[in-house]
């Protein structure tokens, strides 16, 4: 009779230890899931919507500058030129205070910062388009100012704005990506309790 209660007392351990062991490894096992996802989480924020923020940021600053130049063309008044050229200014000032807040810091690759150093360049060069052809609206010389138009501006916004929208494209790429990857370990977190499951979850 002493040795069946030792027995019995015997099993019940080891299923008792068995299963704290279980719990163990399951709650390892779950907050590994967790810290993935916190991980996928801060980065798709603090890398791609803080950055797609910034890069939108300066997309519309763009757009409304060619719209403001376009505009003051087809008016053909000196005097509201330049009220135009403070707006340009002042969209200018936009533009740079979002890409600093982008680069360099928030570039994630290579080949991104290859799309961005190229934009830095072009932007150079249409910024200096502008200021052209917003000198020659306010000398009133409209002439000049649809050749530059036709000319600089034609040949430099296209750069500018494919490579700005090449890096919104990219950081919506990987924002996608990130929040995919979130997804995965949060199905991972919550069928903790399927061991075999669990140990395909964890890298």
């Amino acid at each position: 009779m002493l040795l069946l209660n030792r027995s019995v007392k015997l099993r019940l351990a080891v299923s008792l230890g068995a299963c704290i062991l279980m719990l163990i490894v399951v709650g390892i096992i779950g907050l590994s899931s967790l810290s993935k996802t916190n991980d996928a989480l801060n980065r798709t924020y603090e890398g791609n919507v803080l950055t797609l923020g910034s890069l939108i940021k300066v997309n519309q600053a763009l757009l409304g500058n060619r719209v403001k130049v376009t505009a003051e063309q087809r008016d053909r008044n000196p005097a509201s030129a330049i009220t135009t050229q403070q707006e340009v200014a002042e969209n200018d000032a936009i533009i740079d205070a979002a890409w600093s807040d982008y680069f360099p810091e928030r570039v994630s690759d290579d080949q991104e910062r290859a799309i961005a150093e190229e934009f830095i360049v072009s932007l150079a060069s249409l910024r200096a388009g502008i200021d052209e052809i917003n000198a020659a609206m306010i000398g009133n010389d409209y002439d000049a100012a649809r050749e530059i138009a036709t000319t600089t501006l034609r040949a430099e916004y296209p750069k500018v704005l494919t490579a700005i929208q090449g890096l919104i494209d990219r950081n919506s790429t990987q924002a996608a990506a990130n929040n995919q990857q979130s997804a995965s370990d949060y199905v991972c977190l919550l069928y903790t309790s399927d061991a075999a499951d669990d140990m395909q979850c964890v890298d």
